[in-house]
């Protein structure tokens, strides 16, 4: 069995100053450029979705808990004026 061998890939650094793209590819095809232009902007878009979801779920597991213990603690206020009203010690 032959193995195939990779083709070495150029080694391109990666400069933040530098585009990974140049105008003059771009300027060869217009389709090309703007497609991956959408692609940046919905990943940037999916991205900041998502970091956005997960605050939210955060707030609302908060909101959540609040809701339990008020929920209860109302619940035991009412059960003990119900106590109080059958014992008759508060008027009805």
């Amino acid at each position: 069995m032959a193995v195939a061998k990779k083709k070495a890939s150029p080694k391109v650094p990666l400069n933040p100053i530098t585009s990974i793209v140049s105008f003059e590819q771009f300027k060869k095809s217009p389709v090309a450029a703007v497609a991956f232009l959408c692609i940046c902007g919905m990943s940037f878009l999916y991205y900041r979705g998502e970091s956005e979801r997960e605050k939210m779920w955060d707030i609302i597991a908060t909101q959540n808990e609040k809701i339990r213990k008020s929920d209860s603690t109302s619940a035991a206020a009412l059960s003990q004026i119900q106590i109080l009203k059958k014992l008759k010690q508060i008027p009805e």
